[in-house]
């Protein structure tokens, strides 16, 4: 008899084939018999043909792919491969080895972590180089194939590649507002399944906008590599996101990347340009209006459609992002447990879950990433680098059950999900080892909610990009509704690199990161019978343990004058710590026109150094790291020549800079001294007169600007 994973009493869930049913039923009466074909694929990507009775247990096998197995030489085996795979061969000169590749069928042998170029040394030092795939024809079971590899001389390891899958759940429902940013409770959501209440409320979303608005939305010095299907790089919302050039297509073993709906989602919840007029905000998407670019992204595909690359290559694609700049690595994918794709987790497919665990060489490819992301080949931070070592994190699965490989691994943070109203998703899997759960969407039936938008599309779900011209079946082609753990997991991806924009820089270190992220996080409505982590909290996590200071008064504009005396105040009188601490203070940048000091008890002193208009910003930084900014603009002005003409050749406008602020009166005349023109404004070096000079004839024109009771002559050319 099946048994289903069971949820509290008050949620009232109902079992995994039931919600199937009424999906595949809601969807047939649609005539959109396309959603759940996709449904049922994406609960499991396995396609071998199902050759037993439907009484029939699955037997391990079920979990396994066809056709190779992963291998660990010794360095000695190790040398011999290399030098056979170097003449296009499979047989080495170890002939044991030769014996069991005959006895398998072993057609090609692959270094599973290829050379690394300029990483290559790590590459051995950490032994990767030392995995080899093997493909083989034998029809002998995996199991055993593994017992004779493991009994050679010379091979240490021999690992099994499993089934994986994507932990998206595509549904019926429509959603166009994204709650799960910002959540005021206005979407009006409130749906009923076999019970349970279910409704949008306010607050329920991963607390961003505070973030974006006293913080950061991103910085491009943030790359997140996405381990998943093709991210569309054509999509309007990606344009100049993805590092195509560093981009890596793991299924085919290919430089072109093949666009992919959830990897192209995925990819959106990270970074999707914002406030650019159109579409969705991504959550480190930056600000295309003030220019502020977002974090960039590598595609990583393990994925062509439901078909997953070989399974070596999972550790691989991770190992890729640690070699090509990443410092997060992105993972919405898991092993599969429901080998029979009958949308049911059996007693016996649960079992094999419950002894399921991660296989070495992904594990090789994770371990490789913290220890080495942001570094360059010894462990040492790169200088440009946000962070030393790296945050790989992984979607918890769908299958509402207490396990899930790989994201139960200890040194991943683990993903699960919630609805619109808190309470853990009915597919989430959950234990103690899930770290952290985020918005994922429900994607209940429209049987059993009250409210739709037009389309008929539940409100409930995550809202993102689909790659462009996805399906036609589909009303839309580059935004489209998912709902999953997978949508939860690039929501904790994404905050991560909001923090190491903000906070990262030399020292940083992943455990930094990871303590903000999970000592900010909402613990109010933590689940502690079905645990899958507080909430995700974005401000929560910026403001953990330590308040950034903030201007107290805005810092005016600067004029100084080369060679002059100095201009001080003390920017204590403009910034405040609500916690108290003491500040130190530094220039972000520095400037060619002015220098600056700073004493310990907070002056600050400019002086010019070089004519010239420039913004400048101070950082202030508490005793936690923490650091607030102001910016405002410095002008610096010759003292014997300080009216400025911009430019010196005037096409149209003329722009005319003095000091402080005055009435101005000016004269422009021809070569024949006849007056041209002639005004009277306000007039400064922060806010100069412009003049449109567009009618005056080409040529040479004197120019009088007289202020303060002194007139100033110069020259101008009109083209």
């Amino acid at each position: 008899m099946h048994k289903f994973r069971k949820f509290p009493a008050n949620f009232e869930i109902l079992p995994l084939n039931n919600y199937l049913c009424r999906l595949i039923f809601i969807v047939m009466t649609r005539k959109a018999l396309i959603f759940s074909a996709v449904f049922l694929a994406l609960l499991a990507c396995s396609k071998e043909e199902f050759t037993g009775t439907q009484e029939k247990a699955p037997s391990t096998e079920g979990y396994l792919t066809d056709g190779s197995i992963m291998v660990k030489f010794s360095e000695e085996l190790t040398a011999m491969a290399e030098e056979a795979c170097a003449q296009g061969k499979v047989y080495t000169k170890s002939m044991s080895l030769n014996s069991v590749f005959d006895e398998l069928g072993v057609t090609a042998m692959e270094r599973i972590f290829p050379y690394a170029g300029e990483y290559e040394e790590r590459t051995r030092r950490e032994g990767l180089h030392q995995w080899y795939s093997l493909a083989f024809e034998s029809t002998k079971a995996p199991a055993e194939a593994k017992k004779e590899l493991e009994a050679v001389d010379g091979i240490l390891n021999v690992e099994l590649p499993r089934k994986v899958k994507r932990t998206s759940l595509p549904n019926d429902s429509y959603f166009n507002l994204q709650w799960y940013l910002y959540n005021d409770g206005k979407a009006n959501y409130t749906g009923k399944e076999n019970g349970r209440i279910i409704s949008s409320n306010k607050g329920c979303d991963i607390n961003v906008t505070e973030v974006w608005d006293n913080f950061t939305k991103g910085s491009s010095n943030v790359v997140v590599a996405v381990v998943d299907g093709g991210i569309d790089v054509s999509h309007p919302e990606l344009s100049g996101v993805v590092l195509t050039d560093k981009s890596h297509n793991f299924y085919a073993n290919s430089s072109n990347i093949s666009k992919d709906s959830h990897g192209t989602f995925v990819a959106g919840i990270i970074a999707a340009l914002s406030n650019n007029g159109t579409g969705v905000a991504g959550i480190a998407g930056g600000d295309v209006e003030a220019g502020v670019e977002g974090v960039k992204l590598l595609s990583c595909q393990i994925f062509e459609g439901e078909e997953s690359a070989n399974y070596g290559s999972m550790g691989n694609a991770i190992k890729w992002g640690a070699d090509h700049g990443a410092v997060i690595s992105q993972n919405s994918w898991g092993n599969v447990y429901d080998t029979d794709e009958d949308g049911i987790i059996s007693d016996e497919e649960l079992q094999e879950a419950s002894k399921d665990k991660i296989d070495d060489v992904t594990k090789a490819g994770i371990d490789y990433f913290i220890k080495y992301a942001g570094c360059d080949n010894d462990g040492n931070q790169l200088p440009d680098s946000p962070m030393k070592g790296g945050i790989v994190v992984f979607a918890a699965g769908n299958e509402a059950i207490e396990y899930g490989v790989p994201a139960y691994y200890e040194p991943v943070i683990a993903v699960g999900a919630v609805g619109p109203d808190y309470g853990i998703t009915w597919y989430s899997n959950c234990g103690d080892w899930v770290d952290i759960a985020a918005p994922g969407g429900d994607g209940l039936s429209s049987d059993y909610v009250t409210n739709f938008d037009s389309k008929g599309y539940s409100r409930g779900c995550i809202y993102n990009l689909f790659a462009s011209k996805y399906d036609e079946l589909y009303d839309y082609t580059n935004y489209g509704y998912m709902s999953g753990t997978s949508m939860a997991c690039p929501m904790v991806s994404g905050v991560c690199a909001l923090l190491l924009s903000y906070f990262g820089g030399q020292g940083v270190t992943p455990d930094d990161i990871k303590k903000r992220l999970f000592e900010g996080a909402n613990y109010e409505h933590l689940n502690t019978k079905y645990p899958i982590g507080p909430v995700l909290d974005a401000y929560g996590a910026f403001t953990y343990g330590n308040f950034p200071p903030v201007a107290k008064k805005e810092i005016s504009n600067v004029l100084l004058y080369v060679g002059g005396d100095s201009w001080s105040c003390n920017l204590n009188d403009y910034f405040k710590d609500d916690d108290g601490d003491k500040m130190t203070f530094s220039l972000v940048e520095e400037s060619s026109y002015f220098s600056a000091a700073f004493t310990s008890d907070g002056t600050m002193s400019l002086k010019g150094t070089a004519p010239g208009l420039t913004s400048a910003s101070v950082r202030a930084t508490d005793e936690g790291g923490a650091h607030g900014e102001q910016s405002f603009s410095v002008l610096v002005k010759d003292p014997n020549n300080p009216v400025d003409l911009e430019p010196e050749a005037v096409s149209k406008t003329l722009t005319i800079r003095t000091e402080n602020e005055t009435l101005t009166h000016v004269i422009i005349t021809n070569a024949s001294g006849k007056v041209m023109r002639e005004t009277t404004q306000n007039c400064s070096g922060f806010s100069p007169m412009e003049l449109d000079l567009s009618n005056l004839a080409p040529g040479r024109y004197g120019i009088s600007v007289s202020y303060d009771g002194k007139t100033y002559n110069k020259q101008f050319v009109k083209i």
